[in-house]
């Protein structure tokens, strides 16, 4: 029954964003409301009116704080998900089929959402109804109550929540149903007023009608250990909501997360790739990142492990184990890469802006492009133009074919490639979802996988202990089926238990970011949790004026 449900309201949502799109947002008294204008809710009130799923009364008045009933409540969903007329008789002793809301009421048990066991088969359909009644009505009501079970665990109020409905709760939270009251309580048993209902009723029609951004916190118990669970949700569905990476500054700095955070102007920041961050190993790359990074449509760092997130033009999440290849022609002559603003030992690649503002090479050659042409050959530190980028050949990859394939004159013309963790092409179905993508921050492993537990690190070619089965804190991104996009943080979990925590989460996809000491998360100004170190990059909310 709950699969119907759902099929219904995919169509019905879609039916109504688009109404809600045509639909002026019509004055109290063009509505023909009296007590409306200037009422806080006014225009969700006038919207659900000129949906026509809920109306005032027989003297003009809405009453927009009085407590909406059982029976005033049922009738929006039902007319929301246009159910079918009842087919069998009246369930409830007190709704009588003359009764003027009984084909709505029995419509929602016939479609199963309203349980007549919940109300011992009496309905009081004049009484007000509770928040936790209007809850679960609204989960079952959305397809989503097969979620319900994986929430039961999961605690965010203050006050208590019976057992059978604190998985209904906790799913209405995290899709942006409902909110808490500014106390950290939920009032389960409190009324709800009819303006209350009408901002509920349409957050659930219409994702971008939901907050743009809200925090959660959860005691979670896994095998390693009770868990604390830090959640920052984003409603990626409202325009004015933007995901992207944010820099330290080139890609051999490092900085505060907080820093990185309110130099991009974010409302929430989370830390981003696994770089080089040990200087007492004395590395050649130290601070420099380990995985793909793309801002703007722009390129600046390839992977060869773990996976990578893109954010597409038209606000879709991807993740998928890819890595990099640069593919290029000179006057026909075929040339590749594979590396972008590394250092390597042992590379062909490209050095653009990110690098900063030289190559800071010592031993190669450098072929310097400007305007689409070699301008210059020159030794392993040359200045990286703004307008161009520098091609790089360390020592060990000279030989007589360097000469036919750059030389200063030359025209080099270059793409960027996808291929597999083994080496292969990536699928062309596959790759051409990512010919959308604008921005894109890689790390790994991957958590969860169209709704499934799905951890495999050395697939991806992870190989570390501590990121393989150990437990550790770690950081993730999840993205639910209907676009809300979660920063969290656990305290202490092995991936395996982080990827189910992300599916209890309500998470679709998701991916682990880096961890350890490097795990951080800021929200609103302040951090939720500090990084033990500075980081090399993050993955930013912006909130567009």
């Amino acid at each position: 029954m709950g699969h119907r449900v759902r099929q219904v309201f995919l169509v019905i949502l879609i039916i109504f964003i688009t109404l809600g799109m045509l639909l002026p947002y019509w004055s109290a008294s063009a509505a023909g409301l009296s007590d409306v204008s200037g009422h806080w809710a006014e225009p969700y009130i006038t919207r659900m009116v000129g949906m026509d799923l809920i109306s005032g009364y027989p003297d003009g008045r809405f009453g927009p704080d009085d407590p909406i009933t059982r029976e005033q409540f049922a009738t929006i969903l039902c007319k929301a998900a246009k159910l079918p007329d009842p087919k069998g008789p009246p369930t409830f002793s007190d709704v009588p089929a003359e009764r003027w809301s009984y084909r709505y009421i029995q419509s929602a048990v016939e479609a199963g959402i309203i349980h007549p066991e919940d109300y011992d088969f009496k309905f009081s359909p004049g009484e007000p109804i509770t928040r936790i009644e209007i809850v679960v009505m609204l989960v079952r009501a959305a397809g989503l109550e097969k979620e319900t079970a994986k929430r039961a665990q999961l605690t965010i109020f203050k006050d208590p929540i019976p057992d059978w409905g604190r998985g209904y709760v906790t799913v209405a939270v995290n899709h942006g149903f409902v909110t808490g009251r500014p106390d950290g309580t939920f009032g389960a048993y409190a009324s709800t007023t009819r303006a209350e209902a009408s901002v509920i009723v349409l957050r659930m029609l219409d994702p971008k009608v939901r907050p743009a951004y809200w925090y959660e916190e959860y005691k979670y118990q896994a095998e390693s250990g009770m868990n604390t669970l830090r959640v920052v949700r984003i409603n990626f569905n409202r325009d004015e909501i933007e995901i992207r990476p944010a820099l330290a500054g080139t890609v051999r700095d490092v900085a505060p997360l907080k820093e990185i955070a309110e130099k991009s102007g974010a409302i929430a920041a989370i830390n981003g790739t696994y770089f080089s961050c040990y200087p007492d190993k004395n590395p050649p790359d130290l601070w420099e990142p380990y995985n793909t990074l793309m801002i703007d449509g722009e390129w600046i760092h390839f992977t060869y492990q773990g996976t990578t997130l893109g954010i597409t033009r038209d606000k879709q999440i991807l993740m998928a184990p890819i890595r990099m290849h640069i593919d290029g022609y000179n006057y026909g002559v075929p040339w590749e890469a594979w590396s972008m603003n590394h250092t390597s030992p042992d590379i062909i690649g490209i050095f653009n802006k990110y690098r900063g503002a030289t190559t800071a090479m010592t031993d190669g050659v450098t072929f310097t492009v400007k305007e689409g042409r070699i301008v210059s050959r020159g030794g392993p530190d040359v200045p990286i133009p703004e307008d161009g980028y520098v091609i790089f050949v360390s020592n060990s990859r000279i030989n007589e074919w360097t000469d036919k394939m750059f030389y200063v004159g030359g025209r080099p013309e270059y793409v960027v490639n996808l291929r597999t963790h083994d080496d292969r092409p990536y699928p062309p179905e596959e790759a051409a979802k990512w010919k959308n993508v604008v921005h894109a921050i890689g790390a790994g492993p991957r958590l969860v996988t169209d709704g499934r537990v799905s951890v495999n690190p050395l697939r991806e070619n992870i190989t570390e202990d501590k990121q393989t089965i150990l437990a550790a804190n770690r950081g993730a991104v999840g993205v639910t089926q209907d676009n809300i996009v979660m920063f969290v943080l656990c305290t202490r979990m092995t991936p395996q238990e982080f990827g189910q925590a992300m599916l209890d989460l309500g998470s679709y996809n998701a991916m682990q970011m880096d961890s350890g000491g490097s795990s951080g998360l800021y929200f609103q100004g302040k951090y939720i949790v500090q990084p033990g170190r500075n980081v090399s990059n993050a993955l930013v909310i912006i909130e567009k004026k």
